[in-house]
């Protein structure tokens, strides 16, 4: 879904089309990750005409994919490991995180191309760390990592950054 989200395509997100996304459709259950594919599609219409997107916020998924990879940075960056699911909360990065906090954020990447992010270890209140990660140059998405002592106060999550800490003048959409 990464691959197919955002606007013009980089060389990166065409050499997975071209290989490991194109051979997985000719496997066994190829049918089936196409019909996947094309279910999480929706037809929009823009100024230039009609176009297919995804919303990738509405894919569990993915958003599943996104709080392991905060899950492994977490532990890779020895802020907390083990990180149970349960205490991360994901979600499309919908706002810019405001110029104060994201300058007291490490940035780092993998190759920028294909992953970038930014964390800042918090520890306030029930937030332990933040965390912005950025794919292909196109989508970022926001997590929190809530501390292993919040586990016993709440069974599930809800947004704990809201419109009043985050610009809305930079909305973002997909």
């Amino acid at each position: 879904m990464l691959v197919v989200a955002g606007d013009q395509p980089t060389q990166e997100r065409r050499e997975l089309w071209d290989s490991t996304i194109k051979r997985s459709f000719e496997k066994d259950d190829g049918g089936r990750r196409v019909a996947d594919l094309f279910n999480q599609m929706k037809s929009i219409e823009t100024g230039n005409g009609e176009r297919h997107a995804v919303y990738l916020a509405d894919d569990k998924q993915v958003i599943r994919i996104v709080k392991k990879v905060i899950r492994g940075l977490s532990h890779y960056h020895e802020i907390m490991t083990a990180v149970p699911e349960e205490l991360v909360w994901a979600d499309i990065l919908r706002y810019q995180v405001p110029q104060d906090i994201a300058e007291g954020m490490h940035y780092c990447h993998r190759d920028p191309n294909i992953v970038e992010y930014k964390y800042q270890e918090v520890n306030v209140d029930e937030i332990g760390s933040v965390w912005v990660v950025t794919f292909f140059k196109a989508m970022s998405f926001v997590g929190i990592i809530h501390p292993a002592s919040a586990l016993a106060t709440s069974a599930s999550w809800a947004p704990v950054m809201d419109s009043s800490t985050l610009s809305k003048s930079s909305k973002r959409s997909l």
